[in-house]
């Protein structure tokens, strides 16, 4: 009887260390895809992020630019609304257009006229005509982990029409 009891206890002990050994090579299986999920949704939630700051500093140059501001004003506020970005977005990634043609699904833009330089200084931008503020913007994967998101450029086109100014 004794024999018995210690065949079973034996054959339950054997039994448990089987189902540990399944539960770590199940663990190991489960794990990498686990962490590419956890990646992949950290990459995406950057991409997001970028997209979001690059798209409301554009939305704030347009803003700003049709109430008659210089586009060295236009430029720097774009540049100040996108600061936390890392590399700051610079000077040659904001480009302001405008196109008197307002009655074309796609006119053509052309680049702003000069600033006037009375006081208080203006855009050259005739009141009425669409305004154009586009920025664009080197997206940095934050893990390179997957290669269809390196080297990616975020660019926002914003519109809006140029104010008349009293």
């Amino acid at each position: 009887m004794q024999t018995q009891v210690q065949f079973r206890a034996s054959q339950r002990k054997g039994r448990s260390m089987r189902r540990r050994g399944v539960s770590v090579v199940e663990f190991a299986l489960i794990v990498p895809i686990l962490l590419t999920l956890l990646i992949g949704i950290m990459e995406w939630a950057w991409l997001a992020r970028t997209q979001l700051t690059v798209s409301n500093a554009a939305r704030e140059g347009i803003r700003f630019a049709t109430v008659g501001n210089t586009s060295t004003a236009v430029r720097t506020r774009v540049i100040n609304a996108a600061a936390t970005l890392n590399p700051a977005v610079t000077t040659d990634q904001v480009v302001l257009t405008q196109t008197p043609d307002r009655t074309s699904t796609n006119p053509t833009y052309y680049a702003w006229p000069a600033d006037t330089t009375t006081t208080p200084a203006r855009n050259g931008v005739t009141a009425g005509n669409l305004m154009r503020v586009t920025v664009s913007y080197p997206h940095r994967s934050l893990t390179n982990f997957f290669p269809w998101l390196r080297n990616r450029t975020v660019t926002v086109s914003v519109t809006m029409t140029r104010e008349a100014t009293g």
